[in-house]
């Protein structure tokens, strides 16, 4: 019968000639069919189905007037149960017309128009949920039925202003969820009728661009059309029973979800658009999801995607204002709706982390009505779950303090996860190049320390693709990243991508690599690769090889919100915000080789009508002019807490193979060797690495940490370790003895000289470990990654 009964749906969606069979493929339709053959049963056959069933209604109504009683979480009540005052219908947004900033009003306010009547009918839709009450009701069918009344050729048209077709759309379909029983019949059919066209209108524009049985490959087209898909299932979920199609669209966007979403990260959580893109559309996504949650059907939210994405945004959000990758992060801070998010996730994974995570950055739950974020409507149903939940925090300081996202390309090191005093770099080299809201800022960095952004993603966006937006905040040049002979990376080209070679993160240090080639092919590279190594968690080395197809100049770039203090002569530049610094010590070229310059201008400079309103920002320019086929870049960035610490002092040593920095800071000394691409040796006097990178700290003379990337090899001031094969490696002294924390490729045996004789080790069995007295060498066979405690 079931096998029936999915022959009889296949035929009624692919019969030739059907408007759904037109709206995509075979593939697509059979997969409809089938899911279709699963909800049914599983959707309510009542109103109200969004957020909660009828059966949950009772529970709810006193859930929410017992805390309105008590009068908890004010601003969250005011537009709750509140009178119709018969507030006059606004007119139908116009359609828009012209370029520029008055082109760009007319579109923003027709979209804010139409979010605002439909907000008008989902309030008063809720205030009935609540209260029962007609009057609600009436004013709820009121605004339902003026929307729809409106031209979806004229102010809404999805081709002119799709905006404002969304954002009158989705308040619809939550005003007649929710205020089903109040509408008369007349009414009803006037305002399916309504939403029937606009369905018809919504479908085609999602499925030209995705299909469920092949990976949709990222384009400058796709962010909107994929923040829709979530309106067009929660469409199908309302509609279930009152539309032909509506099963299909519910069908087919929880496929999407379960198969292909999202066009921007994979399993690792990432969103290649930056987190304010991120922000924004996981609301819009959770607008479904939750609506799926209450009905148990809760398969979607299983994927990897979903259940990594919340460290995706703890990682690369700090507790503060700070400068972040993509669009519209320049500096980005917490507010209510990534709160809300966070106490999403924690409490449907169950994950204490991000429990903690909402309890640090949280303020206030949102209390307002808007599209792009939660609203109070939100907060009382997530009030109403969370009442249930007895999930306590846990400490980040349990997480690995860094994290690589390699779905997206994004690095983030940090100090202190989520503390206020952290300092924190992101490096970026993404598959996804700069397409949608992705910038051309592959191999660039930001840095964020004691809650001041020091180095960061520069410009503004006063709109969309305003010559501001497009000419500089978009470009390689308003980056901290670098130019060959002045050229950066395309813009809007998804082939302008970059690669993390290198992710290493222990307990002392942190270390990438970013291969930023194919992102500047057309300025004339052959090589564009940086290299950034956090020592202690105290400082940064910054190394840049470049290789040009013809001699050229190359420039350094780095970007703040405050002026820098140059002095050329030494090669430093360092600036100040409020209550931290940020000192960069150019190591090579030397600083005779140099030219310094900085300006407070854009070289496309804000729209004027926004001008006043955004702060200047300096843009400092070091450049090697003197044109080579080949150029290094080395540099230290030592972000600081005011009062200012004293400069490190600083010695280097070059091969033809590589660097060797001995790096003075306070009482300890850094000993600290970088071999370039393709060398994979560096010898010294007093150092010897095979390998990319090594460290060697000591204090009184003594070795107290060290590390090793990707090497086989590392000697220095008495410290002597070699493996059988390249691995990651650090390890620190104390009086309890020696602990290791290894990344290793398979089966590696390590050889270490050690200052005492073991007693005992842990974290590997004690057949795989042997200390010969003679040598002082300790030999371990390491086969998995892990931490190892010699006492």
């Amino acid at each position: 019968m079931k096998r029936l009964l999915s022959l009889l749906l296949l035929l009624l969606i692919c019969w030739p000639g059907t408007a759904i069979q037109a709206e995509f493929g075979s593939n697509d339709a059979a997969l409809v069919a089938e899911r279709v053959q699963f909800l049914t049963p599983r959707i309510p056959g009542d109103h109200p189905r969004l957020m909660l069933t009828r059966s949950e209604l009772p529970e709810f109504r006193r859930f929410v007037m017992a805390m309105r009683q008590r009068r908890e979480y004010p601003a969250v009540f005011k537009n709750v149960l509140i009178p119709p005052s018969g507030l006059p219908l606004p007119d139908e947004p116009p359609a828009p017309h012209g370029k520029g900033f008055d082109g760009r009003e007319i579109w923003r306010k027709g979209y804010q128009t139409a979010f605002y009547a439909g907000s008008q009918a989902q309030q008063y839709a809720f205030s009935y949920l609540l209260s029962g009450d007609p009057v609600y009701g009436r004013e709820a069918a009121r605004w339902l039925l003026h929307l729809a009344g409106w031209d979806v050729n004229g102010g809404i048209n999805i081709r002119e202003n799709d905006e404002a077709f969304i954002q009158s759309l989705r308040p619809m379909l939550y005003a007649y969820d929710w205020a089903h029983d109040a509408l008369t019949p007349p009414e009803r059919r006037a305002i399916l009728q309504a939403l029937d066209v606009r369905l018809k209108i919504l479908f085609p524009h999602i499925t030209r661009k995705f299909s469920l049985d092949r990976p949709t490959p990222p384009d400058n087209s796709l962010s909107h059309p994929l923040r829709f898909i979530s309106t067009l299932g929660i469409a199908g979920l309302v509609l279930y029973q009152d539309l032909p199609e509506a099963p299909t669209y519910l069908a087919w966007a929880y496929e999407y979800y379960l198969r292909r979403f999202p066009v921007w990260g994979g399993a690792d959580g990432g969103w290649s658009e930056g987190l304010n893109y991120w922000a924004t559309a996981t609301n819009q996504h959770f607008q479904f999801l939750d609506a799926m949650q209450a009905l148990n059907l809760t398969e979607i939210l299983q994927k990897p995607f979903f259940r990594n994405t919340g460290y995706f945004a703890l990682y690369n959000l700090e507790p503060f204002p700070a400068s972040s990758f993509g669009d519209l992060c320049n500096v980005m801070a917490p507010n209510p709706n990534i709160a809300l998010i966070f106490e999403k996730l924690a409490l449907f994974y169950q994950d204490p982390y991000f429990l903690q995570y909402f309890r640090t950055i949280f303020e206030r739950y949102p209390s307002g009505r808007d599209y792009y974020q939660f609203s109070y409507f939100d907060t009382l149903f997530q009030l109403y779950r969370k009442d249930q939940s007895q999930l306590a925090p846990r400490s980040l300081a349990e997480l690995p303090r860094s994290r690589f996202f390699r779905d997206i390309g994004w690095v983030a090191m940090h100090s202190a996860l989520g503390g206020r005093d952290d300092i924190m770099l992101g490096f970026k080299s993404s598959p996804y190049g700069s397409a949608s809201h992705s910038f051309s800022d592959q191999n660039s960095l930001v840095l964020n320390a004691f809650g001041e952004p020091l180095a960061i993603s520069s410009g503004y966006r006063e709109w969309y693709d305003s010559p501001h937006h497009l000419g500089w905040t978009r470009t390689t040049r308003s980056k901290n990243a670098v130019l060959f002979g002045g050229e950066g990376q395309p813009v809007k080209d998804a082939s302008a991508t970059g690669t993390i070679r290198r992710f290493y993160t222990g307990p002392g240090f942190d270390f990438a690599s970013g291969d930023a080639t194919p992102a500047y092919r057309k300025a004339g590279a052959r090589q564009a690769l940086r290299h950034v190594l956090f020592v202690d968690r105290r400082y940064f080395i910054v190394f840049d090889e470049l290789q040009s197809g013809a001699p050229v100049s190359y420039q350094w770039l780095l970007h703040a919100k405050e002026p820098f203090a140059i002095v050329p002569a030494q090669g430093t530049a360092t600036m100040e915000r409020h209550q931290a610094g940020l000192r960069v010590m150019f190591l090579e070229p030397e600083p005779g080789q140099l030219d310094f310059s900085q300006t407070d201008r854009f070289s496309v400079p804000v729209d004027p009508h926004f001008a006043a309103k955004l702060p200047p920002e300096w843009h400092l320019t070091v450049a090697a002019e003197r044109p080579q086929t080949a150029r290094d870049f080395l540099t230290l960035l030592q972000p600081y807490r005011l009062p200012r610490e004293t400069a490190p002092a600083v010695r280097v040593e070059q091969r033809d193979s590589g660097y060797r920095l001995m790096v003075a800071d306070h009482s300890r000394q850094d000993q600290i060797m970088l071999t370039k691409e393709g060398r994979a040796e560096f010898k010294t006097e007093r150092g010897r690495l095979h390998g990319k990178a090594g460290v060697i700290t000591t204090a009184a003379g003594k070795p107290v940490k060290f590390l090793l990337i990707d090497g086989r090899l590392l000697q220095g001031a008495g410290l002597e370790l070699e493996a059988s094969r390249a691995l990651s490696l650090e390890g620190a002294f104390s009086a309890a003895g020696l602990r290791l924390s290894a990344s290793v490729p398979g089966v590696t045996e390590l050889r270490i000289r050690l200052p005492f004789v073991p007693q005992a080790i842990s974290g590997i069995p004690g057949a795989d470990w042997r200390f010969d007295r003679e040598t002082q060498c300790l030999f371990l066979k390491l086969t998995r990654d892990g931490t190892i405690q010699i006492q």
